[in-house]
């Protein structure tokens, strides 16, 4: 939801990463207002979602 801040991106989403962790909050995708029907996800549409997590990924190539 911030944009893309180039070499600084790997940071911030490693940082948003730990605080998903540490404080359970899952956060909505941005622009994300319909699922398409035959991909079976669990989607976070216009609100962050509280839940026990266990794991995070942040893909930063």
């Amino acid at each position: 939801m911030i944009g893309h801040t180039n070499g600084a991106s790997a940071t911030i989403g490693g940082i948003a990463t730990i605080l998903s962790l540490q404080t359970g909050v899952i956060h909505p995708t941005i622009n994300l207002y319909e699922a398409n029907l035959e991909c079976d996800l669990n989607y976070m549409f216009y609100y962050a979602r509280k839940k026990m997590i266990q794991f995070g990924l942040c893909n930063a190539f």
